[in-house]
């Protein structure tokens, strides 16, 4: 039996249509939040498949974005204004347009609460990480566990090539605190990753395995090829 959190797969027929239902959904989370509390939080990952969402999202005037905090699902700890960091590619992306007046708040080491988000984007690795909890960083188990701090440092090993950096990342916990989730691929390895994921094993060989499997309430995968 496959885990239930693949019954939550949309297949779109092109990336384009893919970028635009999930900024649509974003955006959608992001006024809900406002509606009921008069705030918007949203958390973003780095990589290629979520630039154009969030440069789609930008462009959003129905969002108040002067009353939305957006964060990071994970960031590279690199130097300040680092073009690899993915302040950096959200500053460039989503902070632009329409939401240029946002609030930014990058993630603290050790930082034991967060805001609750109204919608978190997430993205996948080929070996299965998610956010920066990756398979090899001796830190996993503690970005797994249920009562963990919301921002962990976790260090992949060996580092990535193209990006060799030590990384901050929500916590699974902090994760599943949100209240809507979106998991953005495209292609077929990643495809045949979570595909692979949807089966029992060790998360530690495929950390994406733990947010199949959490059950979460509003948890969506979007997929193109």
């Amino acid at each position: 039996m496959g885990i239930a959190g693949m019954s939550n797969l949309i297949t779109f027929d092109s990336r384009d249509a893919l970028y635009a239902a999930a900024a649509d959904a974003m955006a959608l989370a992001l006024k809900e939040g406002l509606l009921a509390r008069g705030t918007g939080h949203v958390a973003l990952s780095g990589g290629s498949t979520p630039a154009p969402i969030y440069e789609r999202l930008s462009t959003d005037g129905s969002v108040d974005w002067t009353k939305v905090t957006v964060t990071l699902a994970d960031e590279r700890m690199t130097e300040p204004g680092d073009p690899a960091s993915n302040e950096v590619l959200v500053r460039n992306t989503l902070l632009q347009n329409e939401a240029k007046d946002a609030t930014f708040a990058p993630l603290v080491e050790g930082q034991a609460k967060l805001a609750d988000q109204d919608v978190i984007l997430l993205g996948m690795g080929g070996d299965g990480h998610f956010a920066s909890l990756f398979p090899t960083a001796k830190e996993l188990n503690q970005g797994m566990d249920a009562h963990a701090g919301s921002v962990l440092r976790m260090t992949p090993d060996p580092l990535p090539a193209n990006a060799p950096f030590p990384r901050l990342t929500l916590s699974l916990a902090a994760i599943l605190r949100a209240k809507k989730l979106i998991l953005a691929i495209t292609g077929e390895e990643k495809r045949s990753v979570l595909e692979q994921a949807n089966t029992p094993g060790d998360v530690r060989e495929l950390p994406i395995r733990a947010l199949l499997a959490a059950d979460h309430p509003d948890f969506t995968i979007v997929w193109a090829s």
